[in-house]
C-alpha cells in the first residue's frame, strides 16, 4: 500500500527516535555498571582494617 510523504516522514522520525532511545539505554547500562564498580571499590577500601602504628611511627 503506497504511503504518503507525511507517513514516510513520521516513520523515519519514529525510527530515529527509537535508535536514540536504544543508544541512551546502552549508555545508562554502562553508567550503572561503572557506578556499581565504583561503589564496590569504595566499600572495599572502607572495609580494610587500618594498619596499627608500629615502631618508628609518628606520635
Amino acid at each position: 500500500m503506497p504511503q504518503s510523504t507525511m507517513e514516510k516522514t513520521l516513520i523515519r522520525h519514529i525510527t530515529e527516535i527509537q535508535n536514540k532511545i536504544s543508544i541512551l539505554e546502552d549508555a545508562l547500562e554502562i553508567a550503572r555498571k561503572k557506578h556499581k564498580d565504583s561503589v564496590r571499590h569504595k566499600e572495599l577500601i572502607n572495609s580494610r582494617t587500618p594498619v596499627k602504628a608500629g615502631a618508628g611511627a609518628e606520635r
